[in-house]
């Protein structure tokens, strides 16, 4: 192949690789619109998340500078109650993974490590309630009004809220 027919093969490969590269992008584009309408205008919301009944919700209707005091309270208030480091953690994870690779299965000792993570997971979650109770105590009026507009708000934009005639699943047959 000569000098010059290279030459003339460099824009053709050139162009080539600019389309390519544009349909690329343009297919992921399209992929994440699709996906995006797909995952937000299902009518009957089966892939929507209900708000979380452990109270996020409350949190969430918190101003930015009001979580943040509050997230600081409550990590000071857990590290006090229950310090555990991330080693310990890792630790039961790795107890775990253990107690399910023997044979047989030792079903005791899977439930005492699922139950001291749930123990701790259940505390943590009492000591955020008292002291979301606490910081929203100490909210004059006009405070808890502009907090309850937000919550109220929030509420609203749930979609899984929002739906009329929807069987509850505790009562189906």
């Amino acid at each position: 192949m000569s000098h010059a027919d290279m030459q003339q093969n460099k824009p053709k490969r050139f162009w080539k690789i600019v389309l390519i590269l544009s349909l690329t992008i343009n297919i992921a584009i399209i992929g994440s619109i699709a996906g995006a309408f797909w995952r937000f205008s299902n009518d009957n919301n089966t892939r929507i998340r209900p708000p979380s009944p452990s109270g996020s919700v409350y949190y969430r209707a918190l101003g930015r500078k009001h979580r943040s005091e509050l997230g600081i309270i409550v990590q000071d208030n857990i590290r006090k109650s229950q310090y555990i480091s991330a080693a310990e953690i890792l630790d039961d994870y790795n107890k775990s993974i253990n107690i399910l690779r023997t044979k047989p299965f030792n079903i005791e000792s899977f439930s005492e490590v699922m139950e001291a993570q749930a123990n701790r997971s259940n505390n943590r979650l009492d000591i955020s309630q008292k002291e979301l109770i606490k910081y929203i105590s100490e909210m004059n009026y006009s405070e808890r009004e502009i907090y309850a507009d937000r919550l109220e708000k929030s509420l609203k934009r749930s979609r899984r809220l929002r739906i009329e005639n929807r069987q509850d699943p505790r009562t189906a047959e």
